[in-house]
């Protein structure tokens, strides 16, 4: 074979093994970022239903100090923070229900919103009755309606989170496999290229390359010194 073939082999391998580590890149930072994106995903999800958690739970307890009271001014006050804490339970309802998809309301169960609903439409009655209804009628509504549509809200809730941290985990535990086949592709093709790629080369520098030239320096200096007797080696060589 001669020395263009060989360097050319080993240049194709070479190459071959860049392209691996190549593709090898490609796929792992393809697959790594789909998986990023689904993991922001849920965190998003579970950000967002566990803020509307923690409000559903505070406008519970907004109902009660406002039914609780016995000062009527205090309780005015209530009323008015009890009105804005509504308002951002509702923009947070409306911004979870834009981040789920439908198997995302299957987890949570048809009647998530509906529950929802009736939360928010207890805490809103509650609201306007504080000064036309007496604390024992509002309380027993709290007891009554409230609070087991806030039970209801909340049993959901707490299953669809335990899925999304599962799911969240898998995922990270996906992005972490990618990650440690990438980096078993990139070691074996540095061991390959240090034991295989490098003494080719090596080998075909050395016998074809340092070798013939070494001879023909020889040759030279015999037929400087006046030796013509000799063959002078590699003449058919191109």
């Amino acid at each position: 074979m001669s020395i263009a073939r060989k360097l050319f082999v080993s240049i194709a391998i070479l190459a071959v093994v860049c392209l691996g580590l190549a593709a090898c890149g490609l796929w792992a930072l393809s697959n790594t970022s789909g998986i990023t994106a689904q993991r922001r995903a849920v965190q998003q999800q579970l950000y967002q239903i566990s803020e509307v958690r923690s409000l559903s739970r505070a406008l519970q307890r907004d109902a009660y100090a406002l039914v609780s009271d016995a000062d009527m001014a205090e309780r005015r006050v209530l009323a008015e923070q009890l009105g804005e804490r509504l308002q951002a339970m509702k923009e947070a309802v409306n911004t979870l229900e834009g981040m789920l998809g439908d198997e995302d309301r299957k987890l949570l169960g048809a009647a998530y919103a509906n529950q929802q609903a009736a939360v928010i439409e207890e805490v809103e009655q509650i609201r306007h009755r504080w000064d036309s209804e007496s604390s024992a009628q509002l309380l027993e509504r709290i007891h009554t309606r409230l609070r087991p549509a806030e039970q209801d809200v909340s049993t959901a809730t707490n299953a669809f989170i335990d899925y999304k941290q599962a799911r969240y985990d898998d995922l990270a535990q996906a992005a972490e496999e990618i990650a440690s086949r990438a980096r078993w592709v990139i070691i074996l093709a540095g061991l390959f290229g240090v034991g295989v790629i490098v003494p080719l080369a090596g080998t075909v520098v050395s016998r074809g390359v340092n070798r013939p030239l070494q001879d023909l320096a020889a040759a030279m200096e015999r037929l400087a010194a006046g030796d013509t007797d000799r063959e002078v080696p590699l003449v058919e060589r191109s």
